[in-house]
């Protein structure tokens, strides 16, 4: 079984606060695959409140959907791009993809996020392979030093215990060049937070790094798209 996770971005905050409203599973049986998906709480309660309705398709919160074999839910899979776009090779290039690569494949790259959207798809959370778009980049200090990031340079991690907005809030943080000031480029996403800041309070080694970075987005919420891939020690 793969999962991701649906994610709601709530527009009326000026955070964007993310709330993890839901699962969507990939269920391999027989030659066949599955999917389901179930909202989920103790987020969904919280969304609900601030303002989320339902996601496409899936309009009663005590459900569980089935789809049918080998077909992603149609509300989800409009949310990939379309074959018929002239520059659809250069988006699965860029995603790592190739023509071969599942739906849920492309799903899970593209985080089947669309222009000013507020939903998207993350992979659940796994020790073994930590991987999140950048949070908060219009909330930091990113614009300074955008044109001199790379794939594979450094980053550095550090709890933000003043934040009023989460109690796990995570500051990450770019070192231009030895002896400049470090630069606060953004934030780990809040669904990922909750599970990294035990680390960090423990002291737990890691390492985290650009995987990609996208000096022009294809979305309008954020200033750059920022891929981190991070790393912790098994023992200190």
């Amino acid at each position: 079984m793969r999962n991701l996770w649906l994610i709601w971005k709530n527009p009326a905050e000026k955070s964007r606060r993310r709330y993890r409203i839901g699962t969507l599973s990939a269920v391999s049986k027989d030659g066949q695959t599955r999917f389901e998906f179930k909202y989920e709480n103790p987020e969904l309660n919280d969304a609900i409140k601030a303002g989320f309705t339902t996601f496409p398709g899936f309009e009663k919160y005590d459900e569980e959907y089935v789809s049918k074999p080998n077909e992603l839910f149609p509300s989800i899979a409009m949310r990939l791009p379309d074959p018929k776009r002239p520059d659809y090779l250069e988006i699965l290039n860029n995603y790592d993809l190739t023509e071969e690569s599942s739906d849920y494949e492309i799903l899970t790259a593209t985080r089947g996020r669309l222009r000013n959207d507020t939903f998207e798809f993350v992979p659940v959370f796994d020790e073994d392979k930590i991987e999140f778009d950048l949070a908060g980049t219009r909330h930091s200090d990113i614009g300074e030093c955008k044109n001199d990031m790379n794939d594979d340079d450094s980053l550095e991690l550090q709890l933000d215990p003043l934040n009023d907005k989460d109690d796990n809030a995570i500051k990450v943080f770019y070192n231009q060049a030895t002896g400049q000031k470090r630069t606060h480029i953004g934030y780990v996403p809040r669904y990922y937070a909750a599970e990294l800041a035990p680390r960090l309070k423990n002291k737990q080694k890691y390492s985290a790094m650009i995987l990609k970075i996208r000096r022009e987005p294809r979305f309008d919420d954020e200033l750059v798209l920022v891929r981190v891939k991070l790393l912790f020690a098994k023992n200190n």
